[in-house]
């Protein structure tokens, strides 16, 4: 089938588009396309200099460790947490072969991430190309929705969305080339990249989904490559599901649990905090994506109509499904969230997480980008306005009064797509509400955010004929995003507690790596056990950490303890603290034995009454 079969619909561009040539200045998008790459890894390599050690004791220290049991290293010490799957651990597990610092590896994971978020340039380039724009502007259209503020907030962080873009990228150009042109290599193609997207994040399994249903329309087109299709994500599916579920069983404390709770949580919610999500979260994509996104979703809905109509659903209808189930999973994740409304803890990104959306976003963005150098029509782009305008409305003066923006984020990247606006925050700073946002008041972040969209979706009314003068401000506009997204964050890994480990090492005779055993008996009301129990194996790496439970009766392997600060155990097993600080609520514990002895000799432990006075007692 010919490529017009998938080319941007003609009504989308302006009358006469069609005889005008794509190819007009090359010399300009060679150019231009060489200087928005240079500035996506610019831009990723400023956002990753903060990046020394994990954010996250889950989402990174999971996929880290997982990669040092793939590479061979079994003594991983099981971790806490829902679990991830392993797609991104398998690139990663080369790195273990080479080192087992735990800095270092951490180092060139980011590096290895970040190098993957800009090859992730290609296949958008590629698919760009297939909708009917040049190489070099497809390079463009690529490197710019790499540098969304959703893409590059990822670079401070070793997290699975890096890898899962990719993979998502390829996956549309394999649906694009199939739908072009029927083959039984480009199906094999196609169900290979669904399943390689699913083997790196498990919310990708909704993808599988998409990809059967958009195979069984495909019966169409060619019945016989349907079902080889079919049958390839069928086995990439089992394939996947039992590769995680073994790696699983050797490096969780409890079974694999993500997304266990969505249906059940999505029944839970009112229908009105479920609009008020599903508002709140489309409105943070069209602010993240300067209305990139809005322009992008009515193309894709008009596009899959059309299809839909021809009985023929094709790229259109596929992006449809892969963007309504994509809403579907983010709006169930939170929508019965009680950090909706202003409790004690309060989290801001339950109202405004954009994390689920950013991979996705990123697809239909790359079609709006195309349509606009095409010239898009007026009527779509003054449509598009519309919607972007009336869910601003909405989220402005309906949704937002009663939202505590004051909360926290739980980290940049839940909210990375409005990251932007952070300055507007105001981070715990209560205030009553309702609150209506104005241009003074504390509330204001979404008011400005609001007026920044809207202007940005009616300049396209302006540069939908212009489209050098396009890629060029939207250059400008998409780096200063994220040059000011560039988040600030704490980096809490158990530096004292490692410290106090390697001074031991130095004191002690031999040049053994001390074995040590972690308490997580020992514990308070927060979620420092968990934490520990995944941050502390990681940053002492090679040495072996064990789990114990020394207040249910587990003997400790070792004379080296990990327990509370104030640990109720201590007195009685005859334990001396080491003299160091404390991470989380833990610090160093020495039991009774010649190692204590000679530690103690050696003025490294502390008394009783030494640690007393350290607490102020």
């Amino acid at each position: 089938m010919a490529l017009e079969t998938i080319a941007m619909p003609a009504a989308f561009t302006r009358r006469g588009e069609a005889g005008r040539s794509p190819a007009a200045h090359p010399l300009f998008w060679r150019i231009a396309a060489l200087v928005i790459v240079a500035v996506c890894i610019a831009l990723h390599w400023q956002v990753a200099r903060s990046a020394i050690a994990p954010r996250t004791p889950w989402d990174e220290n999971h996929v880290l460790q997982m990669a040092r049991w793939i590479s061979g290293d079994h003594n991983v010490t099981p971790m806490t947490g829902a679990g991830y799957y392993p797609g991104w651990s398998f690139i990663m597990a080369p790195i273990w072969w080479f080192t087992h610092d735990a800095g270092a590896v951490y180092f060139i994971a980011i590096v290895l991430g970040n190098a993957i978020a800009v090859a992730t340039i290609i296949p958008l380039a590629l698919t760009a190309k297939r909708l009917g724009v040049t190489f070099w502007q497809g390079v463009a259209i690529g490197g710019l929705a790499m540098c969304l503020p959703g893409r590059v907030v990822n670079a401070d962080y070793v997290l699975s969305e890096k890898p899962l873009v990719f993979f998502m990228a390829w996956m549309l150009l394999a649906a694009v080339a199939l739908w072009q042109q029927p083959t039984w290599g480009r199906m094999t193609l196609f169900s290979l990249s669904v399943t390689a997207t699913f083997f790196v994040h498990a919310r990708a399994l909704t993808f599988v989904v998409v990809a059967a249903v958009w195979l069984v329309l495909f019966f169409r087109r060619n019945i016989g490559q349907a079902l080889w299709g079919l049958v390839l994500l069928g086995a990439g599916f089992v394939a996947v599901r039992q590769i995680a579920a073994w790696i699983h069983e050797a490096v969780l404390l409890n079974k694999f649990s993500q997304g266990d709770n969505l249906v059940s949580g999505l029944l839970s919610a009112t229908p009105g905090d479920i609009v008020r999500v599903t508002a709140t979260q489309i409105w943070a994509q069209f602010v993240g994506t300067a209305g990139l996104f809005g322009v992008g979703l009515l193309i894709i809905v008009i596009w899959a109509w059309r299809e839909v109509r021809a009985l023929h659903v094709g790229i259109g209808g596929f992006l449809v499904g892969l963007t309504l189930i994509t809403v579907l999973i983010s709006v169930a994740s939170w929508a019965d969230s009680p950090f909706l409304r202003p409790v004690p803890g309060v989290r801001f990104d339950a109202s405004i997480y954009t994390r689920y959306l950013d991979p996705i976003a990123t697809l239909i963005v790359v079609v709006a980008l195309v349509a606009l150098l095409r010239a898009l029509s007026r009527p779509v782009i003054g449509a598009a306005l519309g919607v972007t305008f009336a869910t601003c409305a909405v989220v402005v003066f309906w949704v937002a009064p009663n939202v505590p923006t004051w909360g926290n984020l739980d980290g940049p990247a839940n909210a990375a797509a409005i990251l932007t606006w952070d300055r507007f925050f105001p981070t715990g700073q209560p205030f009553p509400l309702p609150l209506v946002p104005s241009f003074t008041n504390q509330n204001r972040f979404w008011l400005y955010a609001s007026i920044f969209v809207v202007l940005s979706v009616a300049s396209f009314l302006l540069l939908r004929t212009r489209p050098r003068t396009l890629v060029v401000l939207g250059t400008i506009v998409i780096a200063g995003m994220s040059v000011a997204a560039d988040p600030s964050q704490s980096r809490d890994y158990p530096a004292r507690v490692t410290a106090a480990v390697q001074d031991a090492e130095r004191v002690l005779p031999g040049d053994d790596l001390l074995q040590v055993d972690f308490d997580r008996s020992c514990r308070d009301s927060s979620l420092a056990v968990h934490q520990m129990t995944n941050w502390l194996p990681y940053w002492l790496s090679p040495r072996v950490v064990h789990l114990v439970q020394i207040a249910k009766g587990d003997k400790p392997d070792t004379p080296f303890v990990v327990s509370c600060d104030r640990w109720p155990e201590a007195d009685s097993l005859g334990a001396l603290a080491y003299d160091g600080g404390v991470d989380y609520i833990y610090r160093l514990w020495v039991l009774p034995g010649p190692v204590q002895d000679e530690l103690k000799a050696k003025g490294r432990l502390l008394t009783p009454a030494e640690l007393d006075a350290i607490h102020g007692e």
